[in-house]
């Protein structure tokens, strides 16, 4: 089915876009203005001619001027019948429900349609090998693919047919460019149509040379070598990007139309608008013809591509399908290749471009072509033309996807044959896939990309097939292009390196093999620190020297060997002697007791080390008092009695004093020699008294000594006293005639101790 050729026909019907003021009602606003004519007029107009008079447009203009203050009218589009106007919110309302005006429309900005994904290697070598060189003329391989060089060699190079780029301009200086002349829609003057802006990447050249670049023997060769180009620049830096407004771009197509321009290459994008679709019905009108980038956002097709009036241009692969982000929908008419395009860039040079813009100017070559052969055509006519001579490379008959398929001007002029068979092809992207997991730990899966290229790709199956045992696919198998992927386990996997192949195999091809690596470390092993032991103790004399001490430093785990710790303490008597090391180690410390009186000090020795917690030892030093002697004395150290023979001896004692350390918990005893002598008590613990009797019993008169020790483990010698005693006969003065007692009692030791005597002789 042919799409018919859509005419704007005003019939006096109110259109209105509403127009949100900005702060203040007062902000004017750019917008376009399509007028209706009055109703004689628009019974006069002849077919071809623009939908409002010049006469009445004017007419309208200056009635629009008078009676809304805020308008500020900034351009005409007389074949449209159409003005570009600065104008308030306020006064927009007034101005939609003027009987003269049928739309009054936003002017928005546009972008360019060339942001296309980046090509696959398999994408970049086919379009490489699909670009021919004829002598020293590079044909790239969508001017190749589009039957360009068999019309050529016919004669029909394009020569005479008006071709125009409305983009960011064009290089006029380029070797491989014949520029006949120009627009600039921003500045609205014929002049200053250079493509000189460095945001827009060159984007209007680049198209100029897929339509006509020159057959000079250098460089790159255009589709229609011969035709006239025209440049009309409508984008600008807005804000540091590259748009165009929609009033600029239907100023451009009003040029175009006063030049008797026939064909038009847009490759611009955006959302509808109801002006533009009524000027490239005009322009059709009146044998101005566009050609569109149906956009690159994998979705609907975009504007201007989507108008009624306009050829909308699909992209193609190498392989002749259609790019994956090549817009789509039934408002698609062809598609023609625009995956890595080589063209003219700005400076002279050349650059490869991918995007639906790429595909547009293919068919506006084509289209050159077509009007070179028959001028007559009408818009109809060419897209019977072109629907003639394609390709279809999709689904059976139109689709959305590429229209009614790939441009060929050669059998649209009525000749040629079928471009040769398309041998099936397959790539796997990426050939290398590694990944690095901890011993235990889950490891990531994988995937890779399976391109499958030429004819019947798309129904030819493909399975994979793994060797070893910890690879597992999760998708194993498909059919034409897809994804195969995989997981990977570690379980009973030790450190190391592990390699796989998982082989991709599909009927008619050689298959591929992707080299898959698991490389697996060691767990990591925490940091610790441990310090044994964690309390140390020692005790000291006061005034004397207390022994040093030291811990055990331990450091395991990763780096434990390079890891370096450092030891604090906190008390003056500590002096660490061994403070700080690398790795395991020992922190050692002295102390001191100067000064320190007789108590318990406790210092903090705390060892730290970057990645683990501190630990703390707790050192104590007890300081006894110096050591008192233990000494032994008895009191008195002799006694003296006399008694008569034959009567009794009064008894006698002494006391025992222990002094100095232990001085209540050391037993003494006591020994005597003589006979006559019976101790009465005779042992005890700590200081007491040491007592006897006497027995003058068979004693005559006389004096007798005897000598009672008392001896002390570890005491030193006491005094000894004499203890003489009288022992006389009956009658005054103690008894004469009989002999007297005497007792000597000091201090001695056990064990050998030395016992110091004091001996009376017994007469």
């Amino acid at each position: 089915m042919i799409r018919p050729t859509h005419v704007l026909r005003l019939a006096p019907l109110l259109l209105v876009l509403a127009i949100t003021a900005l702060p203040g009602q007062g902000t004017p606003r750019r917008v376009i203005i399509t007028l209706r004519p009055a109703s004689g007029e628009a019974a006069l107009r002849a077919p071809g001619s623009p939908p409002v008079s010049s006469t009445e447009l004017s007419q309208i203009s200056a009635r629009l001027d008078r009676d809304l203050p805020s308008l500020r009218e900034t351009g005409r589009a007389p074949f449209a019948g159409m003005l570009f106007a600065e104008v308030s919110a306020a006064e927009a309302t007034r101005l939609a429900s003027d009987p003269n005006v049928a739309m009054v429309e936003e002017d928005r900005l546009w972008s360019p349609a060339d942001a296309a994904t980046a090509l696959s290697s398999g994408d970049r070598w086919a379009a490489l090998r699909a670009s021919p060189r004829r002598g020293a003329d590079a044909i790239p391989w969508g001017v190749s693919r589009v039957t360009g060089p068999e019309v050529w060699a016919a004669g029909n190079t394009g020569a005479g047919v008006k071709v125009a780029v409305m983009d960011s301009g064009i290089d006029t200086g380029h070797s491989d460019l014949t520029v006949v002349g120009g627009y600039n829609a921003v500045t609205r003057v014929a002049s200053d149509y250079s493509d000189n802006l460095g945001i827009c990447n060159g984007h209007g050249t680049h198209i100029a040379g897929t339509i006509a670049a020159r057959n000079n023997g250098a460089g790159v060769v255009g589709v229609a070598p011969d035709a006239q180009l025209y440049a009309i620049k409508v984008f600008q830096d807005v804000n540091g990007s590259c748009l165009a407004y929609t009033s600029n771009q239907i100023a451009g197509l009003n040029w175009a139309v006063a030049q008797g321009i026939r064909l038009v290459n847009v490759s611009i994008g955006g959302s509808s608008s109801g002006s533009y679709n009524a000027a490239i019905a005009a322009a059709a009108d009146q044998g101005t013809f566009l050609i569109a980038a149906a956009g690159n956002n994998g979705g609907a097709v975009l504007y201007p591509a989507a108008a009624p009036s306009a050829i909308a241009v699909a992209a193609l692969d190498a392989q002749n399908l259609r790019a994956s982000w090549s817009s789509f929908g039934p408002e698609v008419g062809f598609a023609a290749p625009g995956v890595s395009i080589n063209s003219t860039m700005p400076g002279g040079g050349y650059g490869t471009k991918s995007g639906t813009s790429m595909a547009a100017p293919h068919v506006a070559g084509v289209a050159a072509l077509l009007l070179a052969a028959q001028p007559g055509l009408t818009l109809d006519g060419l897209r019977q033309k072109l629907r003639d001579g394609t390709l279809d490379v999709d689904a059976g008959g139109f689709d959305n996807n590429t229209g009614y398929g790939l441009v060929r001007a050669q059998n649209s002029l009525g000749g040629g044959s079928p471009p040769p068979p398309v041998p099936l092809s397959m790539a796997v992207s990426p050939l290398f896939r590694s990944t690095t997991a901890t011993a235990g730990g889950a490891a990531t899966g994988s995937s890779a990309a399976i391109t499958l290229s030429g004819d019947n790709s798309s129904t030819t199956g493909w399975t994979a097939t793994k060797r070893k045992s910890w690879t597992t696919l999760t998708t194993g198998s498909g059919t034409g292009s897809g994804t195969v992927a995989w997981n990977r386990s570690t379980t009973g996997l030790a450190a190391g390196t592990y390699v796989d192949t998982i082989t991709v195999a599909a009927a008619g091809v050689a298959s591929q093999s992707i080299i898959d690596t698991l490389r697996i470390t060691a767990a990591p092993v925490p940091l610790t620190m441990t310090v044994s032991p964690l309390f140390r103790s020692t005790t000291a004399t006061a005034g004397t020297a207390a022994t040093g001490s030291s811990a055990t430093i331990t450091l395991s785990g990763d780096n434990s060997s390079t890891t370096a710790w450092t030891a604090t303490k906190r008390k003056s008597w500590t002096t660490l002697t061994t403070g700080s090391g690398t790795g395991s180690g020992t922190v050692a410390w002295n102390r001191s007791t100067t000064g320190l009186a007789a108590g318990t000090y406790v210092d903090t020795i705390t060892v730290a080390a970057t990645g683990v917690a501190s630990r703390s030892i707790i050192d104590t030093l007890r300081i006894t008092a110096a050591p008192v002697p233990l000494v032994l004395s008895v009191s008195p150290a002799s006694r003296n009695v006399t008694a008569q023979v034959g009567t009794a001896a009064p008894n006698g004692n002494a006391a025992v004093t222990l002094t100095g350390d232990n001085a209540g918990t050391t037993g003494w005893t006591a020994t005597k020699r003589k006979s006559w002598t019976t101790l009465t008590t005779g042992s005890g613990t700590g200081s007491g008294t040491v007592a006897w009797n006497r027995s003058t019993t068979g004693l005559a008169a006389g004096t007798y000594v005897d000598t009672i020790t008392v001896a002390a483990a570890g005491a030193g010698l006491a005094q000894h006293h004499r203890h003489p005693a009288d022992h006389r006969g009956a009658g005054a003065a103690g008894a004469v005639g009989q002999p007297g007692l005497a007792q000597r009692v000091g201090p001695g030791r056990h064990r050998g101790a030395r016992r110091q005597r004091h001996r009376h002789p017994h007469r």
